[in-house]
C-alpha cells in the first residue's frame, strides 16, 4: 500500500490555493475552479485542496453534521531547513500564528500555524540548538 495524495477540504479555494502555492512553492497539477486544485511537490508527492461544499459531496450524508466548525483535525508537518523563516512566511501570507519554533522531544525544532482553511501547519527542522 502507499500514500497517493493527502487532500484537505478548505471553506475559500483560491485563497488557500494561493496560500499554499506561496509558501511552498509547488507547481498546480490539476485546477478546477471553485471545485478542487492539486499541487505537486519535486518529489513527485501529490497535495489536493477541496471545496469543502464539493467535498462533503463524495463522502456521504453524515459528513455535515461531523464536521468541526473551526479546527480541523489534520495537521500538514513539513519538514524545512529554516522552520523560523518558514514561519513568518506563512504568517505574512495570512496564516495565524499558534506557536513559536520550539524545541520538541522528538528531536525536530517545531513551529504551528492556522493556514486558511483552519488547518494546522507545523513547520520543522531537525534541532540544531537554536
Amino acid at each position: 500500500m502507499e500514500l497517493g495524495l493527502i487532500i484537505i477540504a478548505v471553506d475559500e479555494l483560491a485563497p488557500a490555493v494561493g496560500f499554499w502555492r506561496a509558501l511552498t512553492g509547488w507547481s498546480a497539477v490539476e485546477d478546477v475552479p471553485g471545485v478542487y486544485a492539486e499541487l505537486r511537490t519535486p518529489a513527485g508527492q501529490r497535495f489536493g485542496l477541496y471545496a469543502v461544499e464539493h467535498y462533503v459531496n463524495n463522502l456521504g450524508p453524515m459528513l455535515p453534521e461531523l464536521v468541526p466548525a473551526v479546527l480541523q483535525r489534520t495537521e500538514l508537518y513539513v519538514q524545512v531547513d529554516d522552520a523560523w523563516a518558514v514561519l513568518e512566511r506563512a504568517i505574512g501570507l495570512g496564516a495565524t500564528r499558534l506557536s513559536e519554533v520550539t524545541a520538541k522531544p522528538w528531536g525536530d525544532d517545531v513551529g504551528y500555524a492556522l493556514a486558511p482553511g483552519g488547518f494546522v501547519l507545523a513547520v520543522a527542522q531537525p534541532h540544531d540548538g537554536r
